[in-house]
Order: structure tokens, then C-alpha cells, then sequence
């Protein structure tokens, strides 16, 4: 299954998203392709890496016995932006539902609402300013707006027009009675959160992603927020407080995505805790947190092999400079390695061929050498930061992207 991509916003980490059936956006639910793929028959070109069998299991991992603190929610504020933009026309079509059925029936009398006006003025937009709703605070009535001095969204709509639409959203909420949709919708939003909550601690997925980057002790255990979008027909998006409020993310791993699950219909009850659906998603995201600080120690030698960029590759894909494609390549590369840890190598092998096929040519030079050297030699990395380096020697011999070995035939 390949993935459609709508443009997110230059320089974040790349939401994924599903493909939509054209003028109905009769939507495969969000993420159904981020995870364990339906393998794709690619033809190996010539050097493609060869994964020798193994003569014993992989290496064995470390039991994490204290539970990861996690709570899913349906942030209201988040929720209020969303929908602010659906009905001022600056949103991708939302997964069909029922819920959407009953988004539509409560606000569609709200469209030529004046507090929509910033929305629709401004100058570009991306499905996952959706982001900018944690800085609205309380709600459903009451909002005190924290209007940070430095975030990224100022270079792509400037401030005073973020400023315009975070101030206009009480007003649009005021008019809509969003509270009252809320208050009749709050069963179905705690069901969702305690469904993926529950999920997520049933499969240790929060639990394998800090289990295979080892900082243990060095960085505090993560608190995680997996931010819930009903509506979200167009894919996942890391949160970075860095970037967002100019502050430093400390031990949150964040994010956004949509429902789980097949294609949806107009009469489908929505579902969030779909483990084949999350757990790639869980991993990505959260692995996109957890890099941030070690990509930026190295960015000077990133920047080094700027030679490998192929930008004609991933121009659709809104990735526009060597440092985000290098930081896509590496997350897909962990995803891969978790895959061939928790699901098996076929897993992992699927992934690598599915990420090449998208443009992403050093997953499998990226994700063979964590295998055979960070995951098959525990004593020499203390954690992946000690690791890093090894990566950019990995990717150093290439003097091209058309140098990059094609994805893995045979098995490890």
C-alpha cells in the first residue's frame, strides 16, 4: 500500500497519510500503511544489500518494569481548530463517520462565521497547524490563549495572523455552542483515550521504543500524549515544543493522529486503538522526540553529506533540505529495526522495500547497520547517542543517492 502525501508545513516532521478516494474522501482511516505494510515486490538493483541468515535469535533485550506514563486525549482546543478549519475550507477532506456526520450537522450553519475570516486569509496553511490548538488553553468556554514569542509557524504565516486566528477560535466556539458539541460528544473522547491507553500498554509499545534507544537513567522516563483527531484524514505530526512554543520538550513525546482502522463510510463508528494501525505510528512519531537532541549535536556533520540529498525523490513529499530527508531516513530506519524486534525480520524487510519505494534510499544501509552493530552489540553503545556517529560513517563511502544499496533480499 503506498501512501498520498498533502503538503505539511516546510521543515516539520512529514505527516503520513492515507489515500482518499478522490471527491467522496471515502478515507482508508489514518495510518492503516505506517505500519507492517503489504509488502511491495521491488526488483533489487544491482549492490543491493544482502541480510545473511542468522545462526542465533537476535540479541536480547532489557524488561522495562516500570510502566510508561501515557494519557490519550481529544484535545479540546486542537479539536476547535480543526473544525474552525473543515468549515472554512482549509482543511483535507476528514475520515468519513459518523462523528464527521455529526460535526457537520452541528457547525455547517457556522461557515460564513466572521471568526473564520483569519483562517481564510492566510497566506498558506497546513493540515497540521491543527498543533496550534495546545496553545489554547482550558475550554470548552473558558480559553486564555499562551501566544509564545518565538514559534515556527511565525515564518509560515507570520505571527500577528497566528495571533488573529488563535483569538478569533473563543469567538467562533462562543458562536458555534462548541461546548455543548463537546459536552455530547465527551463519552465518545474518553472512550477513544482509555481504548488506546489501554492499547498501548497491552502491546509495550511505549515501553519498546524506550527500550531501544537505552537512555534509561540518562533522560527522564517520557510522559507521553497521544493527541486524538477524530477528523484526521491526512496522517500523524510530532509535536516539538521547541519549535512550536520555543521551549524545550524535556520528557514530553507528543503527537497527533486520526482514527485507526479500515476504509470508513458515513455510518462508521470510529475506532483510535487499532495495534496493526499504531504501533508504527507510535514508533515514528515518538522516535522523531526522541532523536531531536542527538540530530542536533551532529548537525554540522549532517550537513557534511549534503551530496546525498534526492530532492527530485521527495520534492512530493514536501521535503525540502538534506537535514529533514537524513532525519526521515533515520527514523524509518529505527521503525524498521523495532519492526525486525518485536514483529520479526519479514517485518523489517517489508518496511525497508516499502521506505526505498517512497524515496527514503538509505533505510536499508541506515537499518542494517543498527542491526548488526547497535542492536547485535549491546556492550559497545551505552545508547543511541553513543551510536549516532556510526551512522554518518555508514552513509560517508556514498558519494551519490544513486550509490545507496536497494533494499535487502534474503533474510538476516
Amino acid at each position: 500500500m503506498f501512501e498520498t502525501r498533502l503538503p505539511t508545513k516546510p521543515g516539520r516532521p512529514q505527516a503520513r497519510t492515507p489515500p482518499h478516494a478522490a471527491a467522496t474522501a471515502l478515507s482508508d482511516a489514518v495510518l492503516a500503511a505506517a505500519v507492517l505494510l503489504a509488502a511491495v515486490a521491488v526488483t533489487a538493483r544491482p549492490g543491493a544489500s544482502q541480510l545473511p541468515a542468522p545462526d542465533a535469535p537476535a540479541a536480547p533485550r532489557a524488561t522495562t518494569t516500570t510502566p510508561i506514563e501515557v494519557r490519550a486525549i481529544v484535545h479540546p482546543g486542537m479539536e476547535l481548530i480543526t473544525i474552525m478549519l473543515w468549515m472554512a475550507g482549509r482543511y483535507p477532506p476528514p475520515v468519513d463517520s459518523l462523528y464527521k456526520t455529526a460535526v457537520w450537522e452541528h457547525f455547517r450553519d457556522h461557515r460564513d462565521d466572521p471568526a473564520l475570516e483569519p483562517l481564510r486569509a492566510a497566506k498558506a496553511m497546513y493540515p497540521d497547524f491543527t498543533e496550534a490548538g495546545w496553545l489554547l488553553r482550558g475550554g470548552p468556554t473558558d480559553w486564555d490563549i499562551d501566544l509564545p514569542d518565538a514559534c515556527s509557524w511565525y515564518e509560515v504565516i507570520d505571527r500577528d495572523q497566528v495571533a488573529a486566528i488563535l483569538e478569533a477560535a473563543p469567538k467562533f466556539a462562543a458562536a458555534s455552542d462548541y461546548a455543548a458539541f463537546v459536552a455530547g460528544h465527551r463519552e465518545r473522547y474518553t472512550r477513544w483515550g482509555r481504548e488506546m491507553e489501554e492499547m498501548l500498554s497491552q502491546h509495550q509499545a511505549l515501553e519498546a521504543l524506550d527500550r531501544f534507544y537505552r537512555y534509561g537513567a540518562a533522560r527522564p522516563r517520557p510522559q507521553v500524549t497521544v493527541c486524538l483527531e477524530p477528523l484526521n484524514g491526512w496522517g500523524a505530526h510530532a509535536i516539538l515544543f521547541e519549535r512550536l512554543k520555543g521551549e524545550p520538550n524535556g520528557r514530553r513525546v507528543t503527537f497527533q493522529t486520526g482514527p485507526s482502522g479500515g476504509v470508513a463510510f458515513p455510518d462508521t463508528a470510529l475506532r483510535f486503538a487499532s495495534a496493526r494501525s499504531m504501533l508504527g505510528t507510535i514508533w515514528h512519531e515518538g522516535s522523531h522526540v526522541y532523536l531531536h537532541p542527538v540530530l542536533a549535536a551532529h548537525e554540522a556533520a549532517i550537513a557534511g553529506l549534503k551530496r546525498l540529498f534526492n530532492a527530485d525523490d521527495l520534492r512530493s513529499q514536501n521535503i525540502r533540505t538534506w537535514s529533514y530527508c537524513f532525519e526521515e531516513n533515520v527514523v524509518r530506519s529505527c521503525v524498521a529495526a523495532l519492526l525486525h524486534l518485536e514483529r520479526g525480520d519479514a517485518a523489517a524487510r517489508d518496511e525497508m522495500r516499502t521506505q526505498v519505494q517512497r524515496g527514503f534510499l538509505y533505510v536499508p544501509t541506515l537499518t542494517t547497520r543498527i542491526l548488526d552493530e547497535y542492536v547485535a552489540q549491546p556492550e559497545r553503545f551505552a545508547d543511541f547517542d553513543a551510536f549516532f556517529p556510526r551512522l554518518l560513517e555508514a552513509l560517508e563511502p556514498l558519494q551519490t543517492p544513486s550509490d545507496a544499496p536497494g533494499p535487502p533480499t534474503g533474510r538476516r
